[in-house]
């Protein structure tokens, strides 16, 4: 898994790695069906968990047998995080 992240790290950086798969240049994935997220644009919300923090744009992909079969782009909007007082159990709120 470093190794993966290593890559990642080096693509990012416009670096070509060739210690995940010496000897190649590029790799057809056909290992790989599934969807990818690449957010894009400004962070609008950071989240300090995984991949939540929210961006302007997400760009999906999604592939088949390493194949690009289909891809959109989504919107995004800075997240609502009011509370609604209603919503909480009254267990849980404060008894005056």
């Amino acid at each position: 898994m470093e190794r993966i992240h290593s890559a990642l790290r080096l693509a990012s950086q416009g670096q070509r790695n060739t210690h995940v798969f010496p000897g190649y240049d590029k790799v057809f994935a056909h290992w790989f069906t599934g969807e990818l997220r690449c957010p894009q644009g400004a962070q609008l919300k950071y989240r300090h968990m995984g991949y939540g923090s929210i961006y302007e744009y997400d760009l999906f992909m999604e592939f088949k047998q390493g194949v690009l079969v289909a891809k959109h782009a989504k919107h995004n909007e800075v997240p609502d995080e009011s509370i609604d007082i209603d919503k909480i159990p009254s267990f849980l709120r404060k008894q005056q």
